[in-house]
């Protein structure tokens, strides 16, 4: 029984907040028409001209150029991350994409240079996805594998055929006794 006592339920509990924050910011940007222009663009504008060399040459050029295909990957993602939290569907892998979306964030805004990069919400939610990507907070309250426990069980059995027998093995010739001439 899973009970509030113990770590799997505030485990369980984590990833579905966590969930919950991924899925209402990627609705919030899907339902703000001008999410593209008026937030993303500026951030990709300052993320190539502050860049670290190939971080600011990768923006300016990849990303800038197609801000309308990142922006709706970026809230597709957003959308599904938080999906796949909350029911725990591919919850490693989602947790997994969240935190490489959140250390792409916190490189870019160079935060790691920084002592408050480290105390601050980008770095507290990338330590969260990572912990939701390796601890055992996947394995609790997942609708895969309530989907799994209803999946009918094949029952048929797969015989091996009998191994071949092996060829006879002859008799080593006669010995002959000590001394007697060959």
């Amino acid at each position: 029984m899973l009970a509030s006592k113990t770590p799997s339920f505030w485990f369980g509990f984590l990833r579905i907040v966590v969930g919950f924050s991924w899925l209402i910011n990627g609705l919030d940007k899907i339902l703000d028409p001008s999410y593209d222009a008026a937030s993303l663009r500026p951030m990709l504008e300052t993320w190539s001209a502050n860049g670290q060399g190939v971080l600011g040459a990768f923006v300016g050029s990849s990303l800038l150029p197609h801000v309308e295909v990142v922006g709706f990957v970026l809230k597709a993602a957003e959308v599904l991350i938080g999906l796949a939290l909350i029911t725990g569907i591919l919850g490693r892998l989602a947790a997994f994409c969240g935190f490489i979306i959140i250390a792409g964030a916190w490189a870019f805004k160079d935060a790691f240079n920084t002592m408050p990069g480290y105390a601050g919400a980008d770095f507290i939610l990338m330590m969260t996805m990572l912990f939701l990507t390796f601890g055992p907070a996947a394995s609790v309250w997942r609708m895969d594998r309530v989907l799994a426990r209803n999946r009918p069980v094949r029952t048929e059995v797969i015989v091996a055929p009998p191994p071949a027998a092996a060829p006879p093995v002859a008799p080593p010739p006669p010995v002959p006794p000590v001394g007697t001439p060959v």
